[in-house]
């Protein structure tokens, strides 16, 4: 019977249905693969958890829909889509929409340099420990950092990814530009 063929949770095992073919050769597209939008979802994923609003659709299309106003005046949408955000496009989102719409600080405190790995890392755990978030990104990638451990920060990330460890860091050197301490304004914050 195919109730006995389905897990707990409803869902059918491949391995218990043979007649069904695999496409092993075409894996879906994953939301990030066709677009370049992981910036924007980078800074829907802070604002909502600094302001601990609730992480539904309609907060992130709202979120989403500030964004882009300060982004068209500096680049098009098309181009947005296809390459991403730099750290430029960045800081006009977070100056002009985020701060002023959602009463959120930021700060680059190394912003013209590349920091020590042990400062920086030492200085982005105070900083979260005291309630603040750090949008880290590179030059293909931004992510939400939250937490950190002596090993790992843990990330609130629109691919899917839970953390990142310090030894990743050893031979990959985290980008001063690139480095967003977001917090809200009426906290104190050790950046």
């Amino acid at each position: 019977m195919l109730e006995d063929k389905c897990t707990t949770w409803g869902f059918v095992r491949p391995e218990k249905m043979p007649w069904l073919p695999v496409a092993e050769s075409h894996e879906p597209y994953q939301q990030g693969s066709l677009d370049s939008l992981c910036g924007m979802y980078a800074v829907a994923n802070a604002v909502t958890y600094l302001c601990q609003l609730p992480a539904r659709e309609a907060v992130g299309v709202q979120l989403m829909a500030g964004c882009i106003e300060p982004l068209e005046q500096y680049a098009p949408i098309r181009d947005i889509l296809l390459d991403g955000i730099g750290d430029r496009l960045m800081a006009n989102v977070l100056r002009q929409f985020v701060a002023p719409t959602y009463g959120i600080s930021v700060r680059r405190p190394y912003y013209l340099k590349m920091p020590p790995l042990d400062e920086c890392w030492q200085s982005i755990r105070q900083f979260t420990a005291g309630g603040g978030v750090v949008l880290m990104g590179d030059e293909v990638h931004w992510t939400v950092v939250y937490s950190v451990s002596a090993k790992r920060m843990y990330l609130l990330d629109s691919c899917g990814a839970k953390f990142r460890t310090r030894a990743l860091y050893r031979r990959r050197a985290l980008l001063g530009r690139y480095l967003y301490f977001l917090s809200r304004e009426e906290e104190v914050s050790h950046a």
